[in-house]
Formats: C-alpha cells, structure tokens, sequence
C-alpha cells in the first residue's frame, strides 16, 4: 500500500487526540505509552508478517521504536526507519496492514534511491549507501577542493566542501541543491561545484558567526533560468555590442536604430536581425543610404565608431558597447593570458588506458597534472567531446563573453569545432588554472 504522504491538522486538543490515537492503535494491537517530557503517546512495532530488507547488506530492524503524530500518523524515532518520516495508520484495518505499508514506503524509498544513484553512475561518481539515513553520498574532487554530495529522495545537495590542505566544512540548511540531470559530464559538475565553493564557504562561515537558528525552516525551491540556446543573441549581447543608446525602431519590427547629428545633419543607422549573430546595417542622411553591410555582432566595434568611420568625422559620443563597468577586484588574469571573445581555449586529458570499446582518462591542469576522477567514456562519444592533436587530446570551449567580473561565459565545441549544450560560466581562476588558449597549445 501506498503511504498517504498529507497531515491534516485539528484543532482538537492534544489529550483528545492521545485519547483518538490511543484507542485506534489498541484496536490494531500496539500499545503505547504518553511521554511526560513531550506529551507525545510513543510505542513499538514489531516487525512478524512482514520481514524488512535493506541495501547494501544493512541488517533491517526487527523491533522499531515510533512516536505518534497528531491522532493519524506514527513516526519512528531511530534509524534507519526515522527517514521515512510519518506514515499513516488510523485507515488501516489491522496490525499486517501497517507492517506492509510500512516495509512499502521502506521499498519505495530505496527504489529512489536506485535511480539517484543511476545518475551518479552516468556522471562516474563514486558513491556510498548510508543504511543508518537511507541516502546515498558521493565524492568529487576539484582541483582544490573534495565535495561530498548528499541524496535522497527530496534531492541531491552539497554537504561538506574540503578544501586542499584545510579541515572539512559542514554544510547545513540553506543546502545548495545539485540538479545531476543538467550535467552532462563529470567535467560540467566539477567546474560548477568549483564556480559556487566560494559562496558555499562563505555562507558556512556566516551561518556560524549567527549561530544556531532558533526555528528550522525546510529548504526553500529556488527558480532557476533555463540557458539561451547556444546560437542565441541575448539582450546582454545587444547592450554590450551595440550600446544602451539604441532603440528598437517604432516603424519597423525588429529594427534597431540609433540617430546622429554632424555638420547640421540628422543621420540614422539601422541594423536588423538576419540570423545566429549576424546583421544587416545601413546609415542613412539627408541625400539616401551612405553605406550598408552585413556584421557579426560579436565582432561589431560599436555603432558610433561605424558611424564615425563612415562620415570620416571624430566621435563625441562614446560608444557604451566598449565602456564596460570598472572590474571588481583583482584580475586573475596574467597580462599574457586575457581572454577575447571568440577565443578558443583548450583543456589538456590525460589517457590512462583505451581500447576499441572505451577510453579511460583524467583531466589535467595547466601544470599537466591530474585532477578530480577519473572518467569512462565510450570510445564513440570520448571522440565526439575531445579533439586530438598530435598525440594528445583536448576539450575545446569557445569564449562567448567576459564579464566585468572576471568570469567567463563559454561554450563546448565537438571535434567538428561545434558549439555543443548550452553556455556555461566559469570564474576567471579557474579558467587560467585548467586551460590555455589554443595558440599556446601547440
């Protein structure tokens, strides 16, 4: 039988409901006890018509402490059974009903558990079955810091965070949730796991500073924007290209228009979308069409320097495309290795040993040492995701943007150089630690 997961409150007394509760588990033959301390009814159950099983070869519990919730629910009180949570009984006829609802909700927990743990595999990450909490954890290596990932049916979450030569840090409540699905490589968890360590440890630190909360709250579903699609134009891109200055035209759907005035005369550029980052601009005065010309925006200078370009006079407006925000903090750039827009940048693996069936490899760093763990791939898809040159393969990403932040949005690209999946971000530390530019790779 399926548990009921709802609780319904009453507004009866807590001694009514004792009297409920007490008298529907007499009728199924439990007995129980009212705790003077917590004014909770607590008892026993002892497992006879239906025997437990555990994973992992987890002896089960026989006997089972539980306390009664409200006047409907009981809720063990040790584990491993205390992760269940409540389960339903006043519905119930009798004492092997309870028992096989309570060995089903066991089932159905370790069956989610099962298909978690699928999703581990797929990323090759090694995992452990806790049999005292009935969750799953796994361990990721970065190149400075071990992850351990925390699962169960209510998600998969970051537990505690080691830093290289430093004690483990706990995690606790607000957790960071690990959606393993968006991932489609153990390389994609270990460079987001490396892109959010900072935000995880400061926030542990401040949550000890407040000390302990004097009310728990549950974990609260966050909203997450779903990347554009790897070709896409973001408004970000069109800000940054081609200035907060223009305007979509009012005459024209989809045209974007900026005006200008030189030597007594209004001129106006208009440039429209024609697919991927490409557009078709002109600049029109007084006498008809001065120029017109397809461009990349990625590659687009600004609008007032193509203006300027084409009447051959000085700007005086600057262009807002090349004035980005002043960076915030130091760069972690060195002066040889700043990243451009539309950069290739490679990441160098390390083959530990391959046949016509797969390939067994670990990233390595710009040191060329390996980091984080080793991965299986089949050999069809390891040559799909890696390019080789000469006797070494690589991961290529694409440089789509750098922020005034210092960090980076990139894409994959296949062995046909071909962005792959959506774009991504990465810190700028961690860029310069694990990859180069592609010139200097060769």
């Amino acid at each position: 039988m399926a548990n009921p997961p709802a609780i319904i409150t009453s507004s009866l007394p807590p001694e009514r409901l004792n009297q409920i509760a007490t008298g529907k588990l007499a009728s199924l033959g439990l007995r129980v006890r009212l705790d003077g301390a917590s004014q909770q009814l607590r008892g026993e159950l002892a497992f006879r018509a239906f025997k437990l099983t555990l994973a992992g070869g987890t002896p089960p519990p026989q006997v089972a402490n539980f306390k009664v919730v409200g006047h409907d629910h009981l809720e063990f009180t040790a584990p491993p059974l205390s992760a269940l949570g409540p389960i339903m009984f006043y519905d119930l006829p009798a004492l092997p009903a309870l028992e096989e609802r309570v060995a089903a909700a066991l089932q159905q927990r370790l069956a989610s558990l099962a298909a978690i743990g699928d999703g581990f595999k797929r990323l090759r990450v090694p995992t452990r079955f806790d049999g005292d909490t009935l969750q799953l954890v796994g361990q990721v290596k970065t190149v400075t810091h071990a992850f351990e990932l925390t699962a169960d049916p209510a998600g998969t979450r970051v537990s505690r965070v080691a830093p290289a030569n430093a004690s483990p840090v706990v995690l606790s409540e607000p957790f960071h949730l690990v959606d393993l699905a968006r991932f489609e490589a153990i390389i994609d968890l270990e460079l987001h796991l490396a892109e959010v360590v900072t935000g995880l440890l400061e926030g542990a630190a401040a949550l000890r500073r407040a000390g302990p909360k004097p009310v728990a709250t549950p974990p609260v579903a966050t909203l997450e924007a779903v990347p554009p699609p790897g070709n896409a134009v973001t408004l970000g891109v069109l800000a940054q290209k081609l200035g907060g200055a223009a305007a979509l035209g009012a005459s024209r759907p989809g045209e974007i228009t900026q005006d200008f005035t030189f030597k007594g005369a209004t001129y106006r550029f208009a440039a429209t979308h024609v697919s991927g980052t490409t557009f078709k601009a002109s600049l029109s005065g007084p006498q008809g069409e001065k120029w017109s010309d397809r461009f990349d925006l990625l590659r687009f200078p600004g609008i007032a320097s193509v203006v300027a370009t084409v009447l051959g006079a000085q700007p005086a407006v600057r262009d807002e495309a090349s004035a980005a925000p002043a960076p915030v903090g130091p760069s972690p750039f060195p002066s040889h290795l700043k990243p451009q827009v539309g950069e290739v940048w490679v990441m160098n693996v390390l083959i530990e040993r391959e046949d016509a069936a797969e390939v067994r490899y670990a990233c390595a760093n710009v040191d060329g040492k390996p980091f984080g763990a080793t991965r299986i791939l089949r050999r069809s898809e390891f040559e799909d995701v890696f390019v080789q040159g000469g006797t070494a393969w690589r991961l290529l990403i694409v440089m789509d943007e750098i922020r005034p932040d210092h960090s980076v949005v990139y894409r994959q690209l296949d062995r046909h150089r071909q962005p792959r999946g959506a774009p991504k971000r990465m810190e700028g530390a961690i860029l310069v630690t694990t990859f180069i530019p592609e010139a200097m790779a060769y």
